[in-house]
């Protein structure tokens, strides 16, 4: 997803100088025009690999194609906890949205303190690894948007609470193409437990920063390489469908 994308569908802040306290006018018109003329997508483009039990760490980071290449060769490590958030009865579910609430530490800590984010995301079908979905980064609960969302589906306001709960041990490269976009790519040990079940997976995922039809053509580009490589195979779930999955499976 374009960063500008994630500023400019947040909430706007007050601004702080302003004697009226009104919305900012000059972020405001900035989005406007960004919007207007396609500059900003609420989509994420994303490429998913499960990393099958026999890849060794040797292999991992994966090699790139040729038009790719790492921007440094020691990832960013952290922790992440993943809280997925819905009623009774699963109403975000079946409007096709998930809600997730992360806590991010870097490793070590002492590289800055947990970092807390919202985040609205849509289930759309995956094709393969290729996921284009939307993706809104919230303020919080009371977030102005996430009703906006739930009522432009046909939805009413939802009482949450925690679905689902998972941990991932995170390492990430940023990633760079020879036209000048980014990408970041994390390779994710996710583990955790539904309905009694306990889950532990391994996941390579590819986020293009770009606007959507520019990383939509080189996510193709380079899932073409990546799912050529034999311990990579396509996912075609979003972690928390992933979960619902394993766990049903495991229960028959």
């Amino acid at each position: 997803m374009d960063p500008s994308a994630r500023r400019c569908l947040a909430p706007q802040r007050r601004d702080q100088s302003s004697r009226s306290g009104e919305v900012g006018v000059q972020g405001v018109e900035a989005c406007r025009k960004q919007r207007s003329r396609g500059g900003v997508s609420p989509k994420e483009v994303e490429l998913k690999y499960l990393v099958t039990p026999e890849a060794q760490a040797a292999v991992l980071p994966p090699p790139l194609p040729n038009s790719w290449s790492y921007a440094h060769e020691e990832p960013t490590r952290e922790l992440l906890s993943d809280e997925y958030l819905d009623d009774d009865r699963a109403q975000l579910a079946s409007l096709g949205l998930s809600l997730r609430r992360r806590v991010s530490d870097r490793v070590p800590a002492q590289h800055g303190d947990p970092v807390t984010t919202y985040w609205l995301k849509g289930r759309e079908p995956a094709d393969g690894a290729l996921h284009s979905r939307l993706e809104l980064q919230l303020s919080g609960l009371d977030d102005p948007a996430l009703a906006a969302a739930i009522a432009e589906r046909g939805g009413a306001a939802p009482a949450l609470h925690i679905q689902v709960l998972l941990s991932q041990e995170r390492a990430s490269w940023v990633v760079m193409h020879d036209s000048g976009a980014k990408g970041t790519l994390s390779i994710d040990h996710v583990s955790g437990s539904l309905l009694g079940v306990a889950l532990s997976w391994d996941e390579l995922e590819v986020e293009i920063h770009a606007q959507e039809a520019k990383a939509t053509t080189l996510a193709a580009e380079l899932d073409a390489a990546l799912k050529a490589l034999p311990f990579l195979a396509p996912n075609p779930l979003a972690k928390i469908d992933r979960a619902r999955y394993l766990a049903t499976q495991a229960r028959g």
